[in-house]
């Protein structure tokens, strides 16, 4: 089982107060992620916040773009995996991102993991895309995929979509990575198609055992129509998490964060989530491991602040971890 663990990039006023979180910081904690064994960390996409967002935090959340982060990062580490989790398509032109996403590769010598998706907020969307309101976002991602797929592993390609379109593109150098692997999320029905076409890892977030079983299945059948195995996928699950001395301890931190500020079903905070002592979690992950997934990642971390991150960050690598790997 491989190990990642989310940056801050964009997390403040979604899963941490705000102002905790600078450059310095993110690159520090990506050293400290390389330097306790991960084998990822992962970014994430969001650039304009909400009006409500902006009125209710002061100071306002610090997003930073997800690529340049991973370039900042790719700078002051050498062997961590750099995951883009994830970009979001209907955002970006496909031979700019294409651009990015080789160059990005090349200066890290082969560490880019190309998280792909829709993107969360359509709110978002139509405020930095206004023109393109009525897009079928599921349709940009769809082209955005195999435009996108096009440019990193072919030269002189074109491409005509009703999104997007471009002509003769070669695009120099080629990546260190043949391919650069691209990784797809998503809980919809054309997912499992969008991976078995596109993808050589998927990301599930908040999954339970059962439900990771049941779209395993859905994957399994539509990798198998692409002439594909299961095998070369990175299967990366993904949770919320809050580790403590005891299950109760555990669980009241992560409801009294932000990011377990909702109320839930009482069920989903365990079937679906990374919470309790580190011997608990590690058996839930085993259970994942045993199920086919092969790659772990919390992607909220249900702590407010930097020293609270690094804290969940240390108790992953020195106690969970261990007992993951010795089973």
């Amino acid at each position: 089982m491989k190990f990642g663990f989310p940056i801050p990039n964009c997390r403040e006023g979604r899963d941490n107060l705000t102002g905790i979180v600078d450059p310095q910081q993110i690159i520090q904690l990506s050293q400290r992620c390389e330097e306790l064994g991960f084998d990822s960390v992962w970014a994430n996409d969001f650039i304009n916040p909400s009006k409500s967002s902006l009125e209710k935090f002061n100071p306002p959340p610090s997003w930073y773009e997800i690529l340049m982060t991973l370039s900042a990062i790719a700078v002051k580490t050498k062997t961590i995996k750099l995951g883009a989790g994830l970009i979001v398509m209907p955002f970006r032109e496909p031979v700019i991102l294409a651009k990015q996403a080789i160059t990005l590769d090349q200066f890290s010598n082969g560490r880019l993991l190309l998280g792909l998706g829709l993107g969360g907020i359509r709110e978002e969307f139509t405020s930095i895309k206004p023109k393109e309101a009525k897009a079928h976002r599921g349709n940009m991602l769809d082209e955005g995929l195999e435009s996108v797929t096009k440019l990193l592993t072919e030269t002189g390609v074109s491409f005509e979509g009703e999104y997007y379109a471009y002509e003769d593109i070669s695009l120099y150098p080629r990546p260190v990575q043949n391919p650069i692997p691209i990784y797809i999320s998503g809980h919809s029905k054309t997912t499992p198609q969008r991976i078995a076409k596109h993808a050589h890892g998927w990301l599930i977030s908040y999954p339970s055992l059962e439900s990771f079983k049941e779209f395993s299945k859905e994957v399994e059948e539509s990798m198998t129509a692409e002439g594909r195995s299961m095998s070369e996928l990175d299967i990366t699950t993904t949770w919320g998490m809050r580790l403590g001395k005891s299950r109760k301890e555990a669980l009241d931190k992560f409801k009294n964060s932000m990011q377990g500020g909702k109320l839930r079903d009482e069920n989903w905070y365990f079937d679906n989530n990374l919470i309790g002592t580190p011997e608990e979690v590690a058996e839930f992950i085993i259970s994942f491991e045993k199920a086919g997934a092969n790659h772990c990642s919390p992607i909220h971390i249900a702590a407010d602040t930097m020293p609270e991150i690094e804290e969940q960050l240390q108790i992953l690598a020195e106690e969970v971890m261990p007992l993951v790997q010795k089973a």
